[in-house]
């Protein structure tokens, strides 16, 4: 009798994080084309050429008729770690972020659709803690997608070229 599992395929998941429009508009500012990439990303995942299951993308965006499913902080740190943890280790993970990013005191951000621009400390998704999600993941392949507006709409969130660059240039297997 053959074990179950290796008569399985691997398979492929993937989180994507879309945030066009975050609650503290005012400090934080709007984007344009963030969910509109993510939402074909996982046109061309669950395509087919791309091998992933429907069932195995979550998309997170502001517009999402699961509440969990929408980019707030709260289901971010909820729904992506608890994603990652169904991915076996001859399956694939895919998390995809994109969003205003920010860098602070060396360390790199992520800003959820509830940041406030006023208390960031709170509202903000460290990459550090994001890579310690995937480095917990057991799938052998991880890929993760970065794409990062830190203009701030001219509101100045702080620059972040140097701390973006030292986070990624410190993950072993990470490319840039």
């Amino acid at each position: 009798v053959q074990d179950q599992r290796a008569l399985e395929r691997p398979r492929r998941w993937a989180v994507l994080v879309g945030v066009n429009r975050y609650e503290d508009e005012q400090g934080v500012g709007s984007l344009k084309y963030c969910v509109a990439d993510m939402k074909l990303l996982k046109e061309v995942l669950i395509g087919r050429n791309g091998g992933f299951d429907p069932k195995n993308v979550l998309l997170m965006t502001a517009d999402a008729d699961n509440p969990l499913h929408r980019p707030t902080y709260s289901n971010l740190v909820t729904m992506i770690p608890r994603w990652l943890a169904d991915i076996g280790p001859d399956d694939g993970g895919r998390v995809g972020l994109a969003g205003h990013g920010m860098g602070e005191g060396g360390q790199c951000y992520r800003l959820p659709g509830d940041a406030k621009r006023g208390n960031l400390r709170l509202t903000r998704l460290g990459l550090p803690l994001v890579r310690e999600w995937l480095d917990s993941c057991r799938a052998k392949r991880k890929v993760l997608i970065l794409d990062a507006c830190h203009s701030g709409a001219g509101r100045a969130l702080g620059k972040m070229e140097d701390e973006w660059k030292r986070e990624l240039e410190s993950g072993h297997g990470f490319m840039r």
